[in-house]
């Protein structure tokens, strides 16, 4: 468990308007996230919310909800219930909201993959039954170049806008809203990069985070002026529990003084926070990293 307070200086004090409190099950997967909500003008807490999640036999995110602290009792909100297939890939996800005293059906939405467990279909059906589709095409190599939407019509698929959300081979997020979306990827050759002076050793928050399963870390070796800046330095980036068990090594080698970028694939790994640390030399930093399935 570990708590995440946020504050601001108010003239001449610190005012607290948010505690936010994370706790684990036995398998480190995450299971409660409570929000307390300050009002410092009246002093008093404002709201008092919290986020229940539950994980299937593989340690897959199977559900979660949102509710909030009304009246005495905790009240429902939002509820995302997910299935998934032997590979681990999400095939079905269903939305649905709190009315009087029972769960109703907001949208689903149904996954289907291609043989490299890529995305190739995704269909969404919203209350009151309106639905659409949203493709992705490949090259031979699995990087996605085209993407376009459709919306059923009482009897067939037509051509129709809806927001297109896609990751492209960079692990960047994009999302727009349209009816079709084309990707193109150039490549610079022959340029070389000026000399870049680095003053520092910098280790940067990971991104995205929360994540899942990818995640790009990003660190820089200075250019120490006791040193030729071509000089070998032994680097170690390497994951831990919240336990302190180290579950992997990303970097483990000598690196000459730069910019670098390493892709921490988490996808054999449970749900739950976990800390990334570079150690070069005498130098040694740590961030935290919430893996969210």
């Amino acid at each position: 468990m570990f708590k995440f307070v946020l504050d601001y200086w108010d003239k001449n004090t610190w005012e607290n308007i948010l505690v936010e409190t994370f706790s684990y099950n036995v398998n480190q997967n995450l299971v409660e996230i409570s929000s307390e909500s300050r009002d410092h003008t009246l002093d008093r807490i404002s709201k008092i919310t919290r986020t229940l999640f539950d994980y299937d036999n593989d340690g897959n995110q199977a559900s979660r909800i949102t509710q909030e602290f009304i009246n005495s009792s905790w009240q429902n909100g939002n509820r995302t219930r997910l299935t998934y297939n032997p590979n681990n890939n999400v095939i079905l996800k269903l939305g649905d909201f709190w009315s009087d005293s029972s769960w109703i059906n907001l949208y689903e939405h149904e996954y289907y993959y291609n043989s490299d467990n890529n995305i190739s279909t995704e269909i969404i059906t919203n209350t009151p039954g309106t639905s659409s589709k949203i493709s992705f095409n490949y090259t031979e190599k699995g990087i996605l170049y085209h993407a376009y939407s459709e919306i059923f019509n009482d009897t067939s698929w037509q051509i129709g806008d809806h927001r297109i959300s896609f990751t492209d081979s960079y692990e960047r997020n994009y999302s727009f809203y349209g009816s079709e979306i084309n990707v193109f990827y150039s490549t610079i050759t022959n340029v070389e990069e000026p000399n870049l002076v680095i003053d520092n050793f910098s280790l940067s928050q990971n991104y995205p985070n929360p994540f899942n399963p990818k995640t790009k870390i990003k660190y820089s070796i200075p250019n120490l002026e006791t040193r030729h800046s071509s000089s070998l330095q032994n680097v170690k980036l390497k994951i831990y529990d919240i336990l302190g068990r180290e579950v992997a090594t990303l970097v483990n080698e000598q690196q000459h003084p730069g910019k670098y970028e390493v892709i921490f694939n988490a996808s054999h790994l449970t749900s739950g926070t976990y800390f990334y640390r570079l150690t070069i030399g005498e130098f040694s930093e740590t961030k935290k990293i919430i893996l969210l399935k």
